[in-house]
């Protein structure tokens, strides 16, 4: 068997395991909200800890599923992008608008850095802003003071958009495995399964870009992915070619 079969047997079993389990979690799901409504009659403080604690994990447990069914989906080349020409500031304004407070809340400052100038992208808007959500939460998690910062520039013939943190940084072991599915750096806070970071690497290279990160213990860390521009006209050619 070669690897590109392994892959897909991989991907296949996944999709099937995912699938199964999906409807008696989902029963398990409708159980706790009823009984949290009271449909079997009142419940004691100690019963709503505890019935609430099971729906939070119940939701975790939804979560992995949904990203485990889009592992093996990408993989399996089942969910390619669909490209457009997108506007590239009107992008990254719009997915960072639904981050913001998420990031504020969190007693973080926030900063997106994007020129008026800059060319469309050829990119699946729905799966961009995946990839968004996915690096500037994982940001959150491993940040407790200081900024997250989006900044967006040209880069011959992409778009580098880099997402950096003031957190707690990675450790040099786990850099050349940070984008491995399940892959998770000791002591960071509970809660992600490993899979947000893989699926961004699988919907950034669909895409026909590239994915990096650069990272320092206690310094922070910078995540870098690059969308290729929709066209190019002259003065963004020279523009390019200039800052070389």
């Amino acid at each position: 068997m070669n690897l590109r079969e392994d892959i897909t047997h991989q991907s296949e079993f996944i999709a099937t395991a995912s699938h199964e389990l999906r409807t008696p979690l989902t029963s398990v799901q409708m159980g706790v909200h009823l009984l949290l409504e009271r449909a079997a009659g009142e419940l004691t403080d100690k019963q709503v800890e505890i019935l609430s604690a099971c729906r939070e994990d119940c939701e975790r447990l939804d979560t992995l599923m949904r990203d485990l069914l889009d592992v093996s989906r990408i993989e399996a080349g089942e969910s390619k992008p669909r490209l457009e020409s997108i506007k590239t500031r009107d992008l990254i304004n719009d997915a960072t608008k639904e981050l913001r407070p998420q990031v504020e809340s969190k007693g973080l400052d926030f900063r997106v850095e994007a020129p008026l100038d800059l060319p469309p992208v050829k990119a699946d808007r729905l799966q961009v802003e995946r990839v968004l959500s996915n690096l500037v939460v994982n940001a959150m998690r491993h940040t407790k003071h200081g900024e997250i910062k989006i900044s967006v520039q040209l880069c011959g013939n992409s778009i580098a958009v880099s997402i950096s943190d003031t957190g707690s940084g990675i450790p040099p072991e786990y850099l050349p495995h940070i984008f491995d599915k399940f892959v998770q750096v000791p002591g960071a806070p509970t809660g992600g399964a490993g899979l947000g970071l893989a699926i961004s690497r699988l919907i950034v290279e669909a895409h026909g870009g590239q994915i990096s990160v650069q990272s320092e213990r206690g310094k922070g860390s910078t995540f870098k992915f690059t969308l290729p521009i929709a066209a190019m006209n002259k003065s963004y050619e020279r523009t390019s070619t200039g800052n070389r």
